[in-house]
Parts: C-alpha cells; structure tokens; sequence
C-alpha cells in the first residue's frame, strides 16, 4: 500500500467519501438542461425560453452545491441556449448585449441556487450543544437582578 505513514492514497479516499462525484452532478445537470431546452423550444420566442433552463441551473446549484458542477452545467446550458434556440442547428454567434443578459442571467441563477443550498446544508448542519445561561455561575439570574443567588457562594473562591 503507497503511504505507510497512516493515511490512505487519495484516490482511495476519494472512493470512499460519501459525497457523490463532480461527474455525476454535471452528467445529471447536463440532462436536466438538455430536457429543459426541449421544453423552451415548444415555448414562443423571447426572454421565455430562458426560464426553464435558468430553473434547472438554480435546482442543480441548490441541489448539489458544487461550483464546479454548477458551472459546468451553466455554460452548457448558455452553449444549447446560444445553438438551438436563439440561432439555428447548433451555429453558435455573439449577438452584443442581448448575449451578455444571457450570461447574467444563467450566473446568476447558478449563483443563487448554489447560495440556496449553502444555507440549507448551514441550517441542518448538527450543532454543538450550548448549555444555557442558566446552567452558568447565577448567569440568567444576576441579569434579571435576583439577589438571591450569589456567585461568591457558588464559585468558591471568588
């Protein structure tokens, strides 16, 4: 075994950790788009057909809250966008500042969906367990000014 100094090679932790693969999640959003695309194409030309790939772009940033996914997934999604629905077959033409919306509006779904999932991992993370104030030498109750409880005799030496 490579490294005997107690740790295992990186592929092999790789292997084993329990988040799934930068792969899986561009090959997942990469067929979200590409159905999303389909659906923008029955929709009538104009700032429409963006809403459905910019939806998939922000569950895939939400999601799996991987930058490198999202953006892979981004500039796919603006690469189909660009081919099928604004030109035709898949020709591929800067069009000035209509162009520059478009980006701004795929970034800024990704970004949004990856913020999204940021907070919602943040929010169920396990939190520490924080005793009270009460539990602390008379903490709570030298605050609400009850004169009975003294630190001195709780805290010999004080």
């Amino acid at each position: 075994m490579a490294g005997t100094a107690g740790r295992m090679p990186r592929s092999e932790r790789r292997v084993r950790s329990n988040e799934t693969p930068v792969g899986i999640h561009i090959g997942l959003g990469a067929a979200g788009v590409v159905a999303a695309v389909m659906v923008s194409a029955l929709l009538p030309s104009g700032w429409w057909r963006l809403v459905p790939v910019a939806a998939v772009l922000l569950l895939i940033g939400a999601l799996t809250v991987d930058l490198v996914a999202a953006a892979a997934v981004a500039v796919l999604g603006y690469l189909l966008v660009m081919g099928f629905l604004v030109n035709q077959y898949g020709v591929l033409s800067w069009h000035g500042m209509s162009d520059v919306y478009r980006v701004m509006v795929f970034s800024t779904s990704a970004g949004a969906g990856l913020i999204i999932g940021a907070v919602r991992h943040w929010s169920h993370r396990k939190r520490r367990f924080m005793p009270p104030r009460e539990w602390s030498a008379g903490g709570l109750a030298l605050a609400r000014g009850l004169t009975n409880v003294s630190i001195k005799e709780e805290v010999p030496g004080v």
